[in-house]
């Protein structure tokens, strides 16, 4: 195996265990990603559709909306185009949720953002968007 290989695999290793917050919130990880992304857009999502833009299973999105629902954080509305479907929507708890939470979720994107430039923070994200593309699978 190529030594550049393994660099690169332990710089990935490396910036995942420094980038990844560390919350001292009660709501664990993979909730609070799950909350971030839907407040970008208003727009109620099915879980189908959250998974795909999250590079994530549907189950993964299933498990990680159930204790939100529960906690009135998440909302889920019925499809009015098919009775069995569902939309997720976020609350106004939920909103608050985000509001207390983004401080310490987005703090080391906002440090990243500052400390490159806008130009190169784009290019990192665009690069690490395709990267993970590229090693899902659907």
């Amino acid at each position: 195996m190529k030594k550049q290989y393994l660099a690169a695999s332990q710089s990935v290793n490396q910036f995942n265990r420094l980038f990844s917050p560390v919350s001292t919130s009660e709501i664990p990880l993979n909730q609070q990603n799950l909350l971030f992304w839907m407040a970008t857009d208003a727009t109620p999502r099915t879980p189908t559709s959250l998974a795909k833009e999250m590079h994530v299973t549907k189950a993964a999105i299933t498990k990680a909306s159930s204790p939100l629902i529960d906690r009135g954080l998440l909302e889920k509305q019925p499809d009015p185009e098919d009775c069995r479907s569902f939309k997720l929507v976020l609350s106004e708890e939920g909103k608050q949720a985000i509001e207390d939470l983004g401080p310490e979720y987005l703090g080391n994107l906002e440090r990243l953002y500052h400390e490159l430039g806008e130009k190169k923070y784009l290019k990192l994200i665009k690069l690490l968007s395709q990267a993970t593309g590229t090693l899902v699978t659907e």
